[in-house]
């Protein structure tokens, strides 16, 4: 066999290699958020993240030294960056934790989903990007499937479904900065700064009243911890094996999985609004994928 001939079938073969690292990030996002909201029955917010923040840290140290890294891989000069950047994810974590405990977790995830949507319409303000018509079709329809998602009556608006709001605001903030980073910046140098800035900030706001956990609740915070680690490693594998137009789509199914994932473990409602509206805020993100590629392609 030749080796043009050979190549289909090595594309083939990384894409379902994919396919199964995607099935590992949509499984530990479902863990992370059940885990979250169990352990926020005992925890305040913030105080679960300043555990979460400690204990990724410790993880990530030994990450790097047994991938045959130096502690130098974490050296930086855009220590202010990671600053700016771990302030805007740490408002998107707290709206986002808090957010599973006031709202099916279906419409959590179906919202967050507007996140690159935020991001496609900040960059021309943040970056100087340009703003394309297939970028602007794209954000337009974007927040169509949120406003099918929300649904407000009367410009009646939950807190919860603010706070998820909020959070893909404050992700879209931290996806511009991390942008920019990733220019310079290792993968584990961002996970470092990531866990040790959220750690300090969150050991500033919970000064003087933070809460001890019970033994079930530090089982659910070491989910969280390994939970969360193991969705980032799972999706940049599948980054790395196949091309973003064949993995994003895939993430999209973990709407309708939480929606299961919901209906099955604390008797949520299947509710189809979120499910077209996240559907439809999927294809808008995919519209925008596709018109990016063609432009960087030519």
């Amino acid at each position: 066999m030749s080796a043009e001939a050979s190549l289909p079938q090595r594309s083939g073969h990384a894409a379902v290699l994919a396919a199964f690292w995607m099935a590992g990030t949509l499984a530990m996002i479902s863990l992370l958020a059940v885990a979250g909201r169990e352990a926020m029955r005992a925890l305040p917010t913030m105080d679960m993240i300043f555990y979460r923040s400690w204990m990724s840290l410790p993880v990530v140290v030994l990450i790097a030294l047994a991938t045959g890294h130096s502690l130098s891989v974490f050296g930086t000069r855009r220590l202010g960056l990671h600053a700016w950047r771990n302030a805007a994810h740490l408002a998107g974590q707290f709206t986002w934790f808090w957010a599973i405990t006031q709202i099916p977790l279906a419409e959590v995830f179906a919202l967050e989903f507007t996140t690159p949507l935020w991001v496609a319409l900040l960059a021309p303000l943040i970056l100087r990007e340009r703003m394309t018509l297939p970028r602007l079709a794209a954000v337009m329809l974007g927040f169509i499937g949120a406003l099918v998602v929300i649904r407000p009556v009367g410009m009646s608006i939950s807190l919860g479904t603010a706070s998820a709001m909020a959070c893909a605001v404050a992700y879209a903030f931290s996806y511009i900065a991390m942008k920019q980073l990733t220019r310079t910046e290792r993968p584990l140098t961002i996970l470092f700064w990531l866990s040790l800035f959220q750690g300090l900030y969150t050991t500033v706001l919970t000064f003087g009243k933070l809460t001890w956990p019970d033994p079930a609740t530090w089982g659910w915070l070491v989910v969280i911890s390994l939970s969360g680690l193991a969705a980032h490693y799972c999706i940049a594998r599948a980054f790395a094996l196949a091309d973003a137009t064949i993995v994003t789509p895939m993430d999209y199914l973990r709407v309708p999985l939480i929606a299961f994932v919901g209906w099955l473990v604390y008797a949520e409602a299947l509710d189809p609004f979120v499910l077209i509206g996240g559907a439809v805020i999927a294809g808008a993100n995919i519209i925008n994928l596709l018109a990016e590629r063609r432009s960087a392609s030519t």
